[in-house]
C-alpha cells in the first residue's frame, strides 16, 4: 500500500513565553505524535540540525539545511554577518552587497531544505504554526485570524509593515496551500469573507485548550500559588493575555473601576508578557487609582495558571480579536465561569 508521508516542521523559535501560539503548537504537535494514524499515512516531524532544535517527539526526521550549500556561499554568508553587517551603514555599496549575499544564502538554504525533504520522501508539509515561507513544496497550513482586516487598525496589525506582511501571507501562503485549517466555523467564514480562496480548500480543525488543563494540583498547592500573588479564592477576576493593544485591557480597566466602587476587595489579575502596551496600561491603572487592586506578575507557570482558573471569580476575555481563543476553552474545562466579548 502506498503511503502519504507528511512532514511537520518543528518550531524551535517558539517558547512558553510566546503565549497562545506556543500553547497551540505544543498541544497539537504532541497530540499528532501520539496518535495512531491509518497505515496509509505516515507522519514525520522535521527537525533542523541546530542545537536549539531539541525535541521530545518520537517521529522525528533530522535534516541539515547547510550540508548541501556550496562552501563559497557559506563563506560569503559568514563574511556578511561578521563584517559587512557591522559596516554596511557607513558605505551604501556595502548595503547592496549585504542584501545580495543574504538573498543568495536564503535561496540556497531553501533549495537545500527542499532537497532534504525529497530525500526523506516527504510528500506534503503541514505547517502547524502560521508563518511565511518560500519553499517550493506542496503544503497545508494553519490559519488563526484575519485581524488586520476584521478589527481596528491597532499597531500590531497596521504599523511597522505588519499590515503588508499579513497581506503578503494571505496571498503568497494561504492562496497557494493545498488546504487551509481554520480554528472554528466562524474563523472559516471570516477567512472566506476577506479572501478569494476556494472554499473547498478551507477546513476546520477545532481549537482546543492548552496543556494547562492536564494539570492536577491539590488545594494546598493552589493556595500557595494564590498566596504568592496576594490573592484569595473567589476574590479576583483573571485575564491571561499578552499586552497587545487589541487585547483591550484598557476598557476592562474602566469596567473594573466601576466594580471596585461597590466591591473594593475584589482584584483583577493580568498575566502575560509585554508586547508594547504594558507601560501604557500601568499608567491607566495609576490614573484610576487601582494600583493595589490590579496585579501584573508577567509570565507565570502552567501550575499557577491552573490555580488561577480554579479559584477566580471568572475569566474575563474582552479581546477584539477572535472569534475563538484558547483561554475560553481552558476555563470551561477547569470549571471557571467566563465573561467574554461575542
Amino acid at each position: 500500500m502506498d503511503k502519504l508521508t507528511i512532514g511537520i516542521f518543528q518550531e524551535p523559535h517558539l517558547d512558553n513565553k510566546t503565549g497562545g501560539g506556543f500553547s497551540y503548537y505544543e498541544a497539537l504537535a504532541q497530540a499528532i505524535d501520539q496518535y495512531e494514524f491509518h497505515e496509509s499515512l505516515d507522519i514525520r516531524f522535521i527537525q533542523n540540525n541546530f542545537p536549539e532544535s531539541g525535541s521530545n517527539l518520537k517521529r522525528v526526521v533530522r535534516i541539515d539545511p547547510y550540508k548541501n550549500i556550496k562552501k563559497k556561499v557559506r563563506y560569503r554568508h559568514f563574511i556578511n554577518h561578521r563584517i559587512i553587517k557591522k559596516t554596511k551603514h557607513f558605505f551604501s555599496p556595502l548595503e547592496r552587497t549585504y542584501n545580495r549575499y543574504e538573498t543568495v544564502f536564503e535561496e540556497a538554504v531553501q533549495k537545500s531544505i527542499e532537497e532534504e525533504l525529497a530525500r526523506n520522501k516527504i510528500d506534503l508539509v503541514y505547517y502547524l504554526h502560521p508563518r511565511p515561507h518560500k519553499l517550493n513544496y506542496p503544503y497545508v497550513c494553519t490559519h488563526w485570524d484575519n485581524g488586520h482586516k476584521s478589527m481596528f487598525a491597532f499597531p500590531e496589525v497596521a504599523m511597522n509593515n505588519c499590515y503588508q506582511d499579513r497581506e503578503d501571507y494571505f496571498h503568497s501562503i494561504l492562496g497557494k496551500a493545498f488546504g487551509v485549517f481554520c480554528e472554528s466555523e466562524s474563523g472559516r467564514r471570516e477567512l472566506l469573507r476577506f479572501s478569494s480562496i476556494n472554499e473547498e480548500r478551507v477546513f476546520v480543525v477545532p481549537l482546543f485548550p492548552g496543556k494547562v488543563v492536564t494539570q492536577s494540583l491539590p488545594a494546598s498547592a493552589q493556595e500557595s500559588h494564590l498566596k504568592k500573588h496576594g490573592l484569595g479564592k473567589n476574590e479576583f477576576f483573571f485575564y491571561p493575555a499578552q499586552f497587545w493593544s487589541h487585547k483591550n485591557h484598557y476598557n476592562l480597566l474602566l469596567a473594573f473601576h466601576k466594580i471596585h466602587k461597590s466591591y473594593p476587595s475584589v482584584k483583577l489579575l493580568f498575566t502575560g508578557s509585554d508586547k508594547g502596551n504594558k507601560e501604557y496600561i500601568k499608567e491607566v491603572v495609576a490614573n484610576l487609582g487601582l494600583e493595589r487592586q490590579v496585579l501584573m506578575p508577567g509570565f507565570v507557570t502552567n501550575g499557577e495558571i491552573y490555580s488561577f482558573y480554579k479559584n477566580a471569580l471568572a475569566l474575563v476575555m474582552p479581546t477584539f480579536l477572535g472569534p475563538s481563543n484558547m483561554p475560553l476553552l481552558e476555563a470551561e474545562a477547569l470549571g471557571c465561569p467566563v465573561i467574554c466579548t461575542d
